[in-house]
C-alpha cells in the first residue's frame, strides 16, 4: 500500500509499507539528505531509461528493470523515513516548514538544488523532465506540473524561479533559489566584508547595486510595455535579491554606520532599495536624468517579481514612511507631489532630501562630478562696465537690495507667514537687441556674488514626451541647488502665450513653468525682445520690470569710452563725438570695436587703430544692421 500524506514532513517519493527501512535515522545536515535524495533521483533516472529501452524492444519489463524498481523503493522507503525523523538544523526542511510546502513542492525544490549543485548524473532540463522525476503512480503528472506554475508557493515564495519564462510551460527551465545552495556550501551567511569592509568602501561598491537595479527597471519596463525579456530579468531578479541580501546582513554587523540609521527609519526591503538606488543618483552612479529615479523606475527597481509591483508606487505618496519622514522628495521639493494617482507618480522625479543627505554625511571625494546640461557658470561681467540709465539703474539697485536682504522680508517681517509661495524675485527685461539685457543679467548675479545659470531653450525642449518638463524642473531645480541667479534669455520662446499655442504638449509645458516660476525664491530674469508675445498669466508673477532703450548720444559716448581699453593704440584722429552720432546699440558699438581692431592687424605693421578702420567697422554694421534704417525708440 502506497503512502500518500500531502504535508511534510516531507518525502522525496513514496514508498511501500512493507519496504525494509530497519535502522533508518534522522538527518543530520542538509550534506546528509541530499546525498541520500541524489541517489534515489539517479536511481530514478536509470528506472526511466530501462523502461524506455525496454519498449523499443517491444518487450516485457525486463528483470534489469524489476531490479531497479525494487532498489528505488528501498531508497525511497528510508529516505522517506529519515526526512520525517529530521526535525532541526537541516535547512531544506526548515524552509519546507516555512513556507508550508506539500510533498510534491518539496520533490520538485529538492531536485532543483541538487541540479544547481551538480550533484545527479544528469540535470533535468525543463519542467517536462522534472515532472518525468516526480511523477508515478501516487504523484500524477497534472499534480507535479502545478507545483511548477506561475501561481503556486515555490514560484511565489520565491524558493523557485525560471530563467526563461517566455518560453512554452513545458519548456521553460526552473532553477532554485541561488540563495539556498549558497546557505548549504556555508557561502551564504558569513563574514560580508568581501563587499565591503568600512562605510567608505561600501558607497564605492554600491554603484554595482545602482546599475544592477538600473537594468532591472530597463527590462521589467520593456515586459509592461510587451516586448519579451524574461530571461534577462529573472538573473537579475536573482541578483538583485542576494546583494540585498548580503546589504542587509553587512549593516546588521556594522550597527554605527550611518546608513544603518537611515535604513531603521524604513518600514520594509523596497523601500530601502528605493534609498539605495537614490544614493546612487546622489553618488553619480548613473545619469540623474536615467528613468530609475522617477517613481516608476524605483518601483520596478524595488520590485521581486516579473509585474514590476506597481502597487510598490504606493510607498511614494505624501502620507508613507519615505516622503513623510522626508527621506526623499519630488525632484523640485514637496510642491511637485501633486497628486498621489499612480499614474501621476509614476512620472515624478525623486531624490533625497536635505535631511536624508545631512544623516549619511557623505565625504566629499565619494560623490563623482555629474554632467548636467544646465550647469550654472561664474558671472564676469560686473555692473562698473555697464552704462544704463538712471530709470534702469534704480530698479537693478532695489533688485539687489531686496535679493541680498530676502530673508528680513521673509523671516524678520514675517511676510512668508502669510506668503507661502511666490517669494522670489523675478525681473523682466525687455527691448531691442544688443541694449545690455544680457550684460545686465550677468552684472547683477556677480553684484550679488553668485554664479549665473543660463536657460537655453534649444537644450530644454524635447520631442519626447513628458522630457520638456522634466527638463523645465530640472533647470530650476539646478539654480535652487547651487543658488544660482536663473536667466531665460529669448524667455518668449518659452514663456509664450498660452492662447496662441496649437498643441496641447505647448500648453503643458507653459503651465509647468509658471508653477516652477511660482515657487522658486531665488532671483530669476527673463529677457525678450517680443514683450507681448509673453503668456498675460506671467505679468502677475512679475516683480519689477526694466526696459532697455537704445542708448541716446550721451549714454553712446559712455559705451565708447568703456569699450575701448587703455592698452588699445587708437589713432589721435579718431574723435569718439563723432562716433558716438552714429545711432548704434551697446552691441552694435562692442561689433564696431571689435571689427575696427582686426582692420588694424591686417596691415604689415600694425601700430594703430585708425579714425579709417572705425569708420569703416562703422559701416559694416550699419549696412549689415537687419533692422536697416528704422531705429525706433522703446518707450516705458
Amino acid at each position: 500500500m502506497i503512502e500518500t500524506t500531502n504535508r511534510l514532513s516531507p518525502g522525496i517519493l513514496t514508498a511501500s509499507r512493507n519496504s525494509q527501512v530497519d535502522d533508518v535515522k534522522a538527518f543530520s545536515s542538509d550534506d546528509e539528505l541530499l546525498e541520500a535524495a541524489a541517489g534515489l533521483f539517479n536511481a530514478r533516472k536509470k528506472i526511466n531509461e530501462a523502461e524506455r529501452h525496454a519498449l523499443r524492444r517491444s518487450g516485457p519489463p525486463t528483470d534489469t528493470v524489476e531490479s531497479l524498481r525494487r532498489d528505488e523503493a528501498s531508497r525511497t522507503a528510508r529516505w522517506n523515513k529519515s526526512v520525517r525523523f529530521t526535525k532541526n538544523g537541516v535547512l531544506l526542511c526548515q524552509l519546507s516548514e516555512q513556507h508550508s510546502l506539500d510533498r510534491v513542492e518539496f520533490n520538485v525544490l529538492v531536485l532543483l538544488v541538487l541540479s544547481q549543485l551538480s550533484l545527479l548524473d544528469e540535470k533535468p532540463r525543463n519542467n517536462a523532465d522534472i515532472v518525468r522525476l516526480i511523477a508515478d503512480a501516487e504523484i500524477p503528472k497534472p499534480r507535479a506540473l502545478r507545483a511548477l506554475a506561475d501561481d503556486g508557493k515555490l514560484v511565489r515564495s520565491q524558493l523557485i524561479v525560471f530563467d526563461d519564462p517566455d518560453e512554452e510551460f513545458s519548456e521553460r527551465t526552473p532553477i532554485a533559489d541561488p540563495s539556498i545552495c549558497d546557505r548549504i556550501l556555508g557561502t551564504g551567511d558569513g563574514d560580508n566584508s568581501a563587499f565591503a569592509s568600512s562605510e567608505e568602501e561600501f558607497y564605492l561598491q554600491l554603484s554595482k547595486v545602482t546599475r544592477l537595479l538600473g537594468r532591472k527597471n530597463e527590462r521589467l519596463r520593456d515586459i509592461q510595455n510587451g516586448y519579451p525579456s524574461g530571461s534577462r530579468v529573472t538573473k537579475l531578479l536573482r541578483q538583485s535579491k542576494r546583494l540585498q541580501k548580503t546589504i542587509s546582513d553587512l549593516l546588521e554587523q556594522n550597527p554605527d554606520w550611518k546608513l544603518k540609521r537611515l535604513f531603521d527609519l524604513c518600514d520594509g526591503a523596497p523601500e530601502r532599495l528605493m534609498l539605495l538606488a537614490l544614493i546612487g543618483k546622489e553618488l553619480g552612479h548613473l545619469s540623474p536624468d536615467d528613468n530609475l529615479f522617477t517613481g516608476g523606475g524605483l518601483s520596478r527597481g524595488a520590485s521581486c517579481n516579473m509585474d514590476g509591483d506597481r502597487e510598490l508606487l504606493g510607498l511614494l505618496k505624501p502620507d508613507q514612511t519615505l516622503v513623510r519622514e522626508k527621506l526623499i522628495q519630488p525632484c523640485g521639493g514637496e510642491f511637485e507631489l501633486t497628486s498621489d494617482e499612480a499614474a501621476d507618480l509614476e512620472r515624478v522625479e525623486f531624490e533625497l532630501t536635505a535631511e536624508a543627505l545631512k544623516l549619511l554625511d557623505f565625504d566629499k571625494k565619494l560623490i563623482r562630478a555629474r554632467s548636467s546640461e544646465f550647469a550654472p557658470r561664474k558671472a564676469c561681467t560686473s555692473l562698473a562696465q555697464l552704462v544704463l540709465p538712471d530709470d534702469a539703474k534704480k530698479v537693478i539697485d532695489l533688485a539687489i537690495a531686496n535679493a541680498q536682504k530676502a530673508s528680513v522680508l521673509i523671516d524678520d517681517w514675517g511676510l512668508g507667514e502669510l506668503i507661502p509661495y511666490g517669494r522670489g524675485l523675478t525681473l523682466l527685461f525687455s527691448g531691442t537687441p544688443g541694449t545690455g539685457k544680457t550684460a545686465t543679467a550677468e552684472a547683477l548675479a556677480n553684484e550679488l556674488d553668485k554664479p549665473i545659470l543660463v536657460a537655453d531653450y534649444s537644450r530644454i525642449q524635447n520631442c519626447f514626451v513628458g522630457q520638456t518638463e522634466k527638463n523645465i524642473v530640472r533647470v530650476f531645480r539646478e539654480a535652487k541647488k547651487h543658488e544660482a541667479v536663473l536667466f531665460w534669455d529669448e524667455a518668449d520662446a518659452m514663456f509664450f502665450d498660452r492662447d496662441d499655442s496649437s498643441r496641447t504638449w505647448e500648453v503643458r509645458d507653459v503651465n509647468v513653468i509658471l508653477q516652477q516660476l511660482e515657487r522658486f525664491d531665488g532671483v530669476c530674469i527673463l529677457a525678450t525682445n517680443r514683450i507681448m508675445a509673453l503668456d498675460k498669466a506671467l505679468e502677475r508673477r512679475i516683480a519689477m520690470k526694466v526696459i532697455f532703450e537704445r542708448p541716446d548720444k550721451v549714454m553712446r559716448q559712455k559705451i565708447w569710452k568703456k569699450l575701448l581699453p587703455e592698452k588699445m593704440p587708437i589713432g589721435g584722429e579718431v574723435n569718439l563725438d563723432t562716433l558716438a552720432e552714429y545711432d548704434l546699440s551697446g552691441g552694435e558699438i562692442k561689433n564696431v570695436v571689435l571689427n575696427a581692431a582686426r582692420s588694424a592687424l591686417l596691415r604689415d605693421t600694425p601700430s594703430v587703430v585708425t579714425k579709417s578702420d572705425f569708420d569703416k567697422a562703422v559701416e559694416m554694421e550699419l549696412k549689415g544692421c537687419w533692422s536697416g534704417q528704422q531705429r525706433g525708440r522703446i518707450g516705458f
